[in-house]
């Protein structure tokens, strides 16, 4: 009885949340590719519709901008410490490769 009244609440609770989040005025950022798509009502965003809104609140517009200018560093940094760190393991298991084929043989 107390679980099915527990998972009676959860299931209506989950509707109510799904339906509020529909209607909300938030502003929802996704990820996409090397960029992010901002999604307002379920409709995507463009760029000068995003600022358009933004317009009314400074704070948010200036940390938005912030962040688009810390971006194209930051992505560059991540691909640059990925391929420090991807070469040198590559390289030695390339290496290794004919090694580890050699040990194989012999167990047999």
């Amino acid at each position: 009885m107390k679980t099915s009244l527990l998972l009676l609440l959860l299931n209506f609770s989950s509707v109510f949340n799904g339906i509020t989040a529909q209607y909300s005025d938030e502003i929802i950022v996704q990820k996409k590719g090397f960029g992010f798509a901002y999604y307002q009502t379920g409709s995507q965003l463009s760029k000068e519709q995003l600022l358009h809104i933004l317009d009314q609140h400074p704070e948010a517009r200036k940390e938005l901008q912030k962040g688009h200018r810390n971006s194209l560093p930051a992505s560059m940094l991540t691909y640059a410490v990925g391929l420090l760190i991807t070469c040198p393991m590559s390289r030695q298991l390339a290496t290794n490769l004919t090694g580890w084929s050699q040990v194989r043989a012999q167990a047999c």
